[in-house]
């Protein structure tokens, strides 16, 4: 449990404590499918008292898992992206998963908000276009900078698209018309 993050020693007093407390825990596979690293998402009602905690989470680096190589949900997108010759990234997980569950599944995300020149190798082998839909807010908006200057290098059409009214992948997808106006 340790190597994979899941505990870690406490910073005061002995023992242990639950790196992923008041998260929702999803697992996060390679692009094979094989389970390398555990993410948790900060829950809405949560306890934890230190604001200044990521929203999102990750095990740490090891043997298996490189969060700089590693592209959430590609093990379930790459048919699709390969088909459609087209990859939509998103920031989080609830947003690919949400984008997949209405049968939009050439949708993978970045485990934070930067890509790397490595996840732009990736794609770049099955993509000849890449949208990128982060979050409205400013942080998102800093994140789709960068990550389009890293496209500039790669032989690869990129795209921005903002969603309306600040919305994320995953509250558009909710919505009643949210499938259809993501197409």
């Amino acid at each position: 449990f340790r190597q994979a993050g899941l505990i870690t020693n406490r910073t005061v007093g002995e023992g242990d404590y639950d790196r992923f407390r008041h998260r929702l825990i999803f697992p996060i596979w390679d692009g094979l499918g094989r389970p390398v690293a555990f993410g948790g998402r900060q829950l809405p009602d949560s306890t934890i008292n230190d604001k200044s905690e990521a929203k999102y989470l990750n095990s740490p680096e090891t043997a298996l898992f490189n969060k700089s190589a590693t592209l959430y949900g590609l093990h379930l997108a790459k048919r699709s992206i390969i088909a459609s010759r087209e990859v939509v990234v998103v920031e989080g997980y609830t947003d690919v998963i949400a984008c997949h569950q209405v049968e939009h599944q050439n949708v993978v995300a970045a485990l934070g908000t930067a890509l790397t020149t490595t996840h732009v190798q990736q794609i770049r082998r099955i993509a000849d276009r890449v949208v990128l839909v982060f979050d409205a807010d400013e942080a998102g908006q800093r994140a789709a900078d960068r990550a389009i200057e890293i496209f500039f290098s790669a032989p690869v059409d990129v795209g921005v698209v903002i969603l309306p009214d600040g919305m994320d992948p995953a509250e558009l997808m909710s919505s009643t018309d949210g499938p259809a106006c993501w197409q």
